[in-house]
């Protein structure tokens, strides 16, 4: 990561339902890219505070900037399999984690306390298209482009 985030980084923004949200216009890293010019948004449930949170904020922008690699590409090829034969090795040959261009992270805290992330980007296999990413804890739960 960047360096490590605390409360006072994020400023609350609005409210959108039961969620109070937050926007931190501090540096961070996402699958190993420095972010700078896009701030990190936090939604976190009414039930849950920022303070108690971001402990579990840092472990998990930790685990978005190193641990997932492997993870995301074999999500990716389990996506594009029912149109295309691209494999595994034919995305790491062509640095397709490498070529990633992160437009937006928003991380939610839920009412349990459970961390995820929808992550929007471009890559260079599908270009034209946003790569759009739901993730729920350590586990990538959709990978799709759209259109």
């Amino acid at each position: 990561m960047a360096g490590k985030l605390f409360a006072e980084d994020f400023s609350r923004e609005k409210n959108n339902g039961d969620f109070n949200c937050y926007i931190a216009k501090k540096e961070y890293k996402v699958f190993g890219k420095a972010i700078k010019d896009k701030p990190l948004e936090l939604d976190v449930h009414e039930k849950q505070s920022i303070g108690n949170c971001i402990s579990k904020v840092n472990e998990y922008m930790n685990w978005l900037c190193s641990d997932c690699k492997d993870e995301l590409v074999s999500c990716l090829c389990e996506h594009i399999n029912s149109y295309s034969s691209v494999t595994a090795e034919e995305l790491y040959a062509n640095n397709w984690y490498e070529s990633l261009e992160i437009h937006r992270v928003l991380l939610t805290i839920t009412e349990t306390g459970k961390i995820g992330a929808d992550i929007s980007c471009s890559d260079n296999y599908d270009e034209g298209h946003i790569l759009d990413m739901e993730l729920l804890e350590k586990n990538i739960e959709i990978v799709g482009y759209d259109g």
